[in-house]
């Protein structure tokens, strides 16, 4: 995905941020393929669902030649899940902290300004799992994106929701607490969803 940041004039080159988003299933089963992933496809951004860190992982591992800011956030309870951020460091990151009272989810957050403009981006991760407890996941995650999202700049949600079976063309989903919250947020707060 390349986002324009600017237009162009005659005398101006249209710039663009190079970023990439995918479920990993482990970055570290996999170093040889996501170190030439970071170091010779030239990418701004990657934003990673599942990644299956833990404490026991140091990010310099995933960045051994130190040219990303990595954001991450391990799940706590049990191997699996989590999600990572790596922005290039030619890019003005900040980390934004996520309220203690959130920190059941698998979420990171981080700004990032270009000239005037900044962008504010949620990397989520919602596992799949019994309809009582997604829903009130789902609850947790939309209280917390309504308490860090941002009036000014545009706020972007990435990740692996599980929620597929929410009708984007048609803005219909199943009546579950858990579809059809998503689907209503992202409405009210005028998302739009690009993934087709």
């Amino acid at each position: 995905m390349a986002v324009p940041l600017t237009g162009g004039t005659a005398n101006q080159q249209l710039q663009y941020i190079r970023c990439t988003s995918f479920n990993a299933r482990s970055i570290v089963n996999k170093l040889p393929e996501w170190y030439k992933l970071i170091y010779e496809h030239i990418f701004d951004m990657i934003f990673i669902t599942e990644s299956w860190l833990y404490d026991g992982i140091p990010s310099s591992l995933l960045d051994p030649y130190s040219r990303f800011h990595v954001i991450r956030r391990d799940r706590q309870s049990s191997r699996g899940g989590g999600v990572a951020c790596f922005v290039s460091k030619h890019l003005n990151c900040t980390k934004v902290v996520i309220p203690d009272k959130y920190s059941s989810l698998e979420l990171c957050c981080l700004d990032t300004n270009f000239d005037d403009y900044s962008f504010h981006f949620f990397n989520i991760y919602s596992k799949p799992g019994a309809k009582h407890e997604r829903a009130q996941y789902m609850s947790q995650l939309i209280n917390c994106l309504s308490e860090l999202s941002r009036v000014d700049g545009a706020s972007v949600i990435l990740g692996d929701l599980n929620c597929g079976d929410i009708d984007w063309s048609n803005l219909c989903s199943p009546s579950d607490s858990v579809h059809d919250t998503l689907l209503n947020f992202t409405v009210q707060q005028g998302y739009s969803q690009l993934v087709t």
